[in-house]
């Protein structure tokens, strides 16, 4: 059977996530990797690369699909797109570049790549101290909580010694630093949950939950990574 064409017209289609980060300015892993290269070739010392992780998407493109997976991915990449751009001035700049805030007089270049599946990468110029990075990731992740969206980071600033790939693998192992010690936190919540309702049950029942620490483990076992 044929499809109505104004059914099908009256049915607003998603856009695939590479081509909606395209139009909003976000660059790809071939853009990403370019980028740090040149700017550890030009300006060593003088740039920082944050890590970003999204949290979740791989349990919501399991138990809601892929569509609602890639609805994530989008809400992120534009908070993360916006984060580039400064709050306090409009600059006319090139599509996939955009002023950050100044530090000391130094005005900072930021860009947004999707890098793969749930990993975007920033790569920030002009930084030349950890706490610039930080800010940053400090700010993001605020917004990112403001809207109910959760993620990890992990940020470093370019050493003269290191390569491109060098700054890369470190920011990308901060990253995981901070996603393990986020999911810790969370087990340790789910944990204590779990604790006092056992109390309760053996309250109750008159139980002996001698046992009871391998029932707090499967609980909090449930926890997607």
């Amino acid at each position: 059977m044929n499809q109505d064409p104004q059914l099908s017209q009256a049915i607003p289609m998603e856009k695939p996530v590479t081509e909606y980060f395209s139009e909003i300015g976000i660059g790809d892993q071939t853009s990403f990797n370019k980028e740090i290269e040149q700017l550890v070739r030009d300006e060593p010392g003088r740039l920082g690369v944050v890590i970003v992780d999204v949290n979740q998407l791989r349990r919501l493109n399991k138990e809601q699909g892929r569509l609602e997976g890639d609805k994530l991915l989008k809400r992120i990449g534009r908070v993360l797109k916006d984060g580039t751009r400064s709050k306090d001035e409009d600059y006319q700049v090139d599509q996939r570049h955009s002023e950050a805030p100044q530090k000391d007089g130094v005005s900072l270049l930021a860009t947004a790549s999707h890098l793969s599946g749930d990993e975007f990468g920033i790569v920030l110029r002009g930084v030349d101290s950890e706490m610039q990075i930080e800010a940053w990731i400090s700010r993001t992740r605020a917004t990112l909580d403001s809207e109910g969206l959760s993620a990890s980071f992990g940020g470093k600033v370019h050493e003269p010694s290191q390569s491109a790939a060098e700054l890369v693998d470190t920011a990308d192992g901060l990253m995981q630093s901070d996603k393990k010690a986020r999911k810790t936190e969370k087990l340790s919540s789910k944990q204590r949950r779990a604790w006092r309702l056992l109390g309760k049950i053996a309250t109750t029942y008159n139980l002996d939950l001698n046992d009871a620490s391998v029932v707090v483990g499967a609980v909090a076992d449930t926890e997607e990574e």
